[in-house]
């Protein structure tokens, strides 16, 4: 089921780091980006590992940082502002604040949240998708001349609306020919569309060592699930000092899903891409194995099945 439209960009932004920040073995990455700011997640000081699951630098000892949400507010006033223009007919209005808000990115601030809507404003308006096209070509000559992680996923976010997906493997593709290190932090933007391009190989390549990726997955689910329960904590604590009750927890469509469930989406979600490419290039045994260790971390009926679901898609 898809997100509906007024939801899209606040929720991509919570989901990004959960469902696309990995990248390990052979294209182990830099310091990742926080979606939800734009900004790096930590300084890593030259020979810092950082945490591929995470991209965060582990400190013993010291508290799970919990990402400032600001950024992403900032974009969804924006989208919905340009929501409300488009639907009453202010086409110019709706542009200009497209446009005031690229022109106000800074560093690695990314368009992506906004990206949905103006490709539906273009639809309307086509000096919109005039504009759009030309901040997509001017992002594409920057990244060849060296780019960074944000700027692959603001290309890759233009050219799905655009339905030109071909160009984003293909400027993948030649990405990983110019700079592997740099391919390590953008593939796990591009990884579900390689899989749907049926790119299985070069899937493979890009992991890297199958158990190690895994224990990537690990750690982040475990960083995921300690964050829930610090949040958790601190709201009953709060409700506490103030004498107040928890409120309830809204199960209606669209509502925002907690830490927990997203990490538990996400953990599983990356499970059964890696088992897909295990079993897509031949390593049975170990696709068996990466998942009956999956199922001693969390029993769920998805890891179960993700053998055989990926086998059946195969066949198709």
């Amino acid at each position: 089921m898809k997100i509906e439209s007024a939801f899209r960009p606040l929720a991509a932004a919570l989901l990004a780091g959960l469902v696309s920040l990995l990248a390990a073995g052979t294209l182990s990455a830099q310091p990742r980006i926080d979606p939800l700011t734009g900004e790096p997640t930590a300084a890593a000081t030259p020979g810092t590992h950082v945490d591929p699951a995470t991209g965060l630098v582990p400190v013993p000892g010291a508290p799970t940082p919990v990402p400032d949400p600001t950024g992403a507010l900032a974009a969804q006033n924006t989208v919905t502002s340009v929501q409300q223009q488009i639907a009453t007919g202010q086409y110019e209005d709706a542009l200009q604040n497209c446009l005031g808000f690229y022109n106000q990115l800074k560093g690695d601030q990314a368009l992506t949240p906004l990206v949905d809507q103006w490709i539906e404003l273009g639809r309307r308006y086509p000096k919109a998708r005039e504009d759009l096209v030309k901040i997509r070509d001017a992002k594409v000559g920057e990244f060849a001349k060296g780019g960074y992680m944000v700027l692959f996923s603001e290309i890759k976010a233009i050219n799905e609306g655009f339905n030109q997906d071909d160009a984003t493997v293909a400027l993948f593709k030649a990405l990983l020919k110019r700079d592997r290190r740099l391919a390590g932090q953008c593939y796990p933007y591009v990884e579900d569309l390689l899989l749907q391009k049926g790119e299985y190989v070069l899937c493979r390549d890009c992991i890297g060592d199958p158990q190690t990726h895994f224990q990537s997955m690990r750690r982040g689910l475990a960083m995921r699930q300690q964050m829930d329960e610090r949040q958790k904590q601190w709201q009953a604590d709060l409700a506490k000092k103030n004498n107040q009750p928890l409120p309830p927890v809204s199960r209606a469509p669209f509502a925002p899903m907690d830490m927990g469930e997203m990490a538990t989406i996400n953990f599983v979600g990356q499970v059964r891409k890696l088992v897909e490419i295990l079993v897509a290039t031949g390593d049975q045994p170990t696709a068996e194995k990466i998942r009956d260790e999956a199922l001693t971390v969390m029993d769920d009926g998805r890891l179960k099945s993700a053998l055989e679901d990926a086998e059946h898609k195969l066949k198709k």
